[in-house]
């Protein structure tokens, strides 16, 4: 009996001793302060909850009413003279909207540039320094309410190694007496893609007044007053050094626009056998011009713009009709006119006189008889 007294006692000792630990830990557990959250970390507004934006701490925080948009206008960039520059602003962001404008700037450059943006008001517009040195571009976004700070990038250009240019005098041309010649060097270049001066010189043909209008001009004229060729010749520089000379030909040609016309030929027939000179006539017919027999050219004599003389080759050329045509330095050629080449049959002599003559003496022969042609001999 006493020992069941001993172990009740026992029990309620350590009841009264839950009890009370109980009551600290809820005492103390009341009267401790909340835990407070911990930041949530972010790259984007994405990130956080509704009502938050992504701080520039990359944390998120409760959204303002506006913050002003960042301007991020990309990295420094050293680049070579002539150059394309891409610039690109599109690091730049907005904590509401993320919808924003752009405006660059080019605040500084070089003495004597003369470079501009392109695309001021684009995300990524671009420059082309035209000289060594810096160039400072600034860039201000806006979200539409409110704008950001300006933001600056830097552009080195270097000059690189200078290489020659090249210059183009364009093509020949053939032109009308006394029409107005425009030349063209404007397909010259220089690898560098530095500016370039220019200088012509003319060589006109004997007699010919013939001047350029601005010999330092890339597209300079003259007037090709009399016949013949005009020779020209082009340099152009980069202010450092001078290209080669390119070399190019005007031709100044009569009735360019005219096609020649045959009206006779002297004679219009002739035997085979033998070369026969033939004399052309007409009008329209251009220095340079040239017969054509059978459609060969051959060597013309220019007589007047009513004339020209050739040799017709007959010696080979077997009997019957054949097409003569003039054609013009401009390649227009006229109508063919027709030149007959006959067979002719051996010659006959009936009669020589005198029949004797004596030793060393000179004499005139006299032979008749039938066959016999101009060229016989």
């Amino acid at each position: 009996m006493e020992r069941l007294k001993r172990t009740g006692t026992r029990s309620a000792m350590w009841l009264a001793w839950f009890a009370s630990l109980f009551l600290v830990m809820s005492f103390w557990t009341a009267c401790s302060p909340p835990e407070e959250p911990q930041d949530k970390t972010c790259r984007t507004s994405s990130d956080c909850e509704k009502g938050e934006i992504c701080s520039s701490k990359k944390k998120c925080e409760p959204k303002p009413d506006n913050t002003a948009p960042i301007a991020d206008p990309g990295s420094p960039q050293t680049v070579k003279v002539r150059e394309e520059v891409f610039l690109d602003g599109t690091a730049s962001y907005d904590q509401e909207t993320g919808n924003l404008t752009y405006q660059w700037t080019l605040t500084t450059k070089p003495d004597g540039s003369s470079a501009k943006l392109k695309g001021p008001t684009s995300a990524t517009p671009t420059l082309i320094p035209d000289k060594a040195g810096i160039y400072l571009v600034q860039l201000v976004v806006s979200d539409g309410k409110l704008k950001s700070k300006p933001a600056e990038v830097r552009i080195t250009a270097e000059k690189g190694q200078n290489f020659p240019p090249n210059a183009d005098a364009g093509k020949d041309q053939t032109v009308e007496v006394g029409a107005t010649v425009q030349l063209d060097g404007t397909a010259s270049t220089d690898p560098n893609k530095d500016p370039l001066t220019y200088k012509w010189e003319l060589t006109a043909p004997s007699g010919s007044k013939a001047k350029l209008s601005d010999a330092t001009k890339d597209k300079p004229t003259f007037v090709a007053d009399i016949e013949g060729d005009y020779k020209l010749e082009l340099v152009v520089n980069d202010c450092e050094v001078a290209s080669d000379p390119s070399e190019v030909t005007v031709k100044a040609v009569q009735f360019l626009t005219k096609t020649p016309k045959i009206t006779s030929l002297d004679p219009a027939r002739g035997p085979t056998g033998s070369d026969l000179d033939v004399a052309v006539k007409g009008e329209f017919f251009a220095k340079g011009a040239a017969i054509l027999f059978d459609g060969r050219e051959l060597v013309t004599s220019y007589v007047s713009a009513s004339e020209l003389k050739a040799r017709l080759p007959l010696s080979k050329v077997a009997a019957g009709k054949y097409n003569i045509e003039v054609k013009n330095p401009s390649e227009k050629k006229s109508a063919p006119a027709e030149f007959e080449v006959f067979d002719v049959p051996a010659p006959n002599i009936s009669e020589i006189s005198p029949t004797t003559a004596g030793q060393n003496a000179q004499v005139t022969l006299k032979i008749k008889g039938t066959n016999f042609i101009s060229t016989s001999q």
